[in-house]
């Protein structure tokens, strides 16, 4: 098996054409293949070597053969189709907006089938034109409107019930995913259903790679899975890596097959994915761990690849949110979510440290969501170079850690978050972030941003670098250390995240480009409002703070003081800015 050289790869929707053609197609008319071709070349431009194409949610999106389609009893302008009971008021919008994105949507797929059109086939194509290797992105257990088991975008699987899980706990009373379950795996029904799809998408198409999508959604087995069911889901991961053997021989190349799962690869053994052992035994050449929706910062790509074998790929994953971590648009009086393709910095600060922590390249997943949000001015330039390790040092950039609370976290399943944490008078939180280290000639320094939750009284916060002794002068403020944009996509009025979320503030401290470390770096944050609880003052008892034990050993502190003097953390995050600008 030979290591795949495929490095800076974009994930695509198999519907985000369709649905966002007022941005690709802005002349309008019937949905057209240049439109495809059109975005094709922003690709080819920003350097992307390999387009991963989704082509299914729970039905097919493509002119399948073997699968019911999106389309099918669907006719142009169709309202009537698209009626679902409760999913307006659910996400809380207008019944008429969902249904208008939806006919957009649908009406696009219609007029490619009405012309005769495969555009799954026609974005093979178009890879092959442009030096763009065509990939597969294969959702394995997608739960899109799964709460409706009638609703329109549902396979017939959907509304059988002996053929899904059952309720499964990570917390008690609390669904693990968040969601409706989904297909159950332990089920040969479910297995044969998904396999004829995967076997239409292999030998019917010419796509030189495959990846299996187990994070949309992360459900299989009934959990805990048993060694019988691990078993049988490896086995049928077989057959497809069998599949992918006799096309590699009809075609006279290779065939990537990998899988795309959460960052918790321990975990998901127990709802039946054995990635190690199908790394292991040469069923897959590449993983992309990953979390749902915001990125992930602390993953250690090497030591995974050192679990997984000297021949498989392993890609670090760049979601589309920055993390969950509410900001602030002053201007609208709005808090939201930072989305990484918005901004440059937030791209390759989630790029460097990917690939300094031993990512073998990179993957973008939702990406394209972000132009529906900015009206298609998402700038796929940013993206131009950055699997490139070296073009990143010297550049400004942002590095964040996950926030654990937010829409859609699926808990144990990611990694687990550092924040938000609290910390009480004396005490000490270590965090591990990679990083690249930066040229010593360069005119960048750091900011190390602690965001915290706001109290009546000043924070004496402390920051140590990499064994620095411990600083504790900063400049308390409410500003990001780069802005971003976002937008609400049934709220269009795009607005500029500036500022934390009132709620928070923060504290930053300056470093120099010495203090950072290639690969991992280690940041301490203390609360030093220890002398507090003495009743002491700040400035007069600091050396006393420092320099002994944090606690008296023979006073015991009451609950109430150390409530009082605690300090709850929201975030830490990393500027590598330039000295020569004023902040962003």
């Amino acid at each position: 098996m030979k290591r795949i050289k495929n490095r800076h790869l974009f994930n695509g929707d198999s519907c985000f054409l369709f649905a966002y053609s007022k941005i690709w197609q802005p002349e309008g008319g019937k949905f057209s293949v240049k439109t495809i071709h059109r975005f094709l070349d922003k690709l080819a431009d920003a350097g992307i070597d390999t387009l991963l194409m989704n082509p299914n949610t729970d039905v097919a999106w493509y002119p399948s053969k073997v699968w019911p389609t999106s389309i099918d009893g669907y006719s142009r302008g169709d309202r009537d189709f698209f009626r679902s009971d409760g999913l307006a008021d659910a996400l809380g919008v207008d019944s008429n907006s969902l249904i208008d994105d939806a006919i957009l949507m649908y009406d696009g797929a219609y007029d490619l089938r009405e012309s005769g059109i495969d555009w799954l086939a026609e974005v093979c194509s178009g890879c092959r034109q442009r030096g763009i290797a065509p990939w597969l992105s294969v959702r394995m257990n997608d739960t899109h409107r799964a709460a409706n088991p009638d609703d329109w975008s549902n396979s017939p699987f959907q509304g059988r019930a002996d053929a899904k899980q059952k309720n499964t706990f990570i917390f008690p009373h609390q669904n693990a995913l968040g969601l409706p379950v989904g297909l159950n795996y332990g089920l040969p029904d479910v297995r044969s259903h998904m396999l004829t799809l995967i076997r239409e998408l292999i030998e019917d198409y010419d796509f030189e790679g495959m990846e299996l999508d187990w994070l949309r959604d992360p459900i299989c087995c009934e959990p805990p899975a048993t060694e019988t069911d691990i078993a049988e889901l490896t086995e049928w991961h077989s057959e497809i890596r069998e599949l992918v053997r006799k096309k590699e021989k009809r075609i006279g190349k290779p065939y990537a097959l990998g899988i795309r799962c959460p960052a918790n690869i321990d975990l998901i053994r127990n709802i039946g994915l054995d990635v190690i052992g199908m790394a292991r035994s040469g069923v897959i050449d590449f993983v992309s761990p990953s979390n749902y929706m915001q990125t992930s910062w602390n993953i250690c790509y090497s030591s995974l690849k050192r679990r997984l074998g000297p021949d498989i790929t392993v890609y670090g994953v760049i979601e589309y949110l920055f993390n969950w971590l509410p900001v602030y648009s002053p201007e609208l009086e709005l808090s939201d979510s930072r989305t990484n393709p918005d901004r440059v910095e937030l791209l390759r600060g989630n790029a460097a440290g990917k690939l300094a922590a031993g990512a073998d390249g990179i993957e973008y997943f939702n990406f394209f969501e972000a132009d529906t949000l900015s009206n298609g001015l998402s700038n796929y330039s940013h993206i131009k170079d950055i699997d490139n390790l070296d073009a990143l040092r010297g550049q400004e950039k942002l590095y964040g850690l996950g926030y654990m609370f937010g829409s859609w976290v699926r808990p144990l399943f990611e990694t687990v978050d550092h924040f938000p944490a609290n910390l009480e008078p004396g005490a000490l939180k270590s965090v591990r972030l990679p990083m690249c280290a930066e040229p010593p000639e360069s005119d960048l320094e750091v900011t190390v941003q602690v965001i915290v939750e706001k109290r009546d009284r000043p924070d004496m916060i402390g920051v140590s670098l990499n064994g620095s002794w411990p600083q504790w002068e900063s400049e308390e403020i409410d500003d990001l250390l780069f802005s971003a944009g976002s937008q609400d996509k049934y709220a269009p009025e795009k607005h500029l995240l500036t500022k934390h979320s009132p709620k928070h503030t923060a504290y930053n401290f300056r470093f120099e480009t010495q203090n950072i470390l290639e690969g991992w770096n280690e940041l301490v944050i203390l609360n030093g409002n220890l002398d507090r609880c003495h009743g002491g003052n700040a400035s007069n008892n600091y050396s006393a703070m420092v320099m002994f034990a944090p606690y008296d050993a023979d006073r015991d502190y009451s609950e109430e003081e150390r409530a009082e003097h605690s300090v709850v953390v929201a975030g830490v995050e990393v500027g590598i800015r330039k000295t020569k600008r004023g902040h962003t």
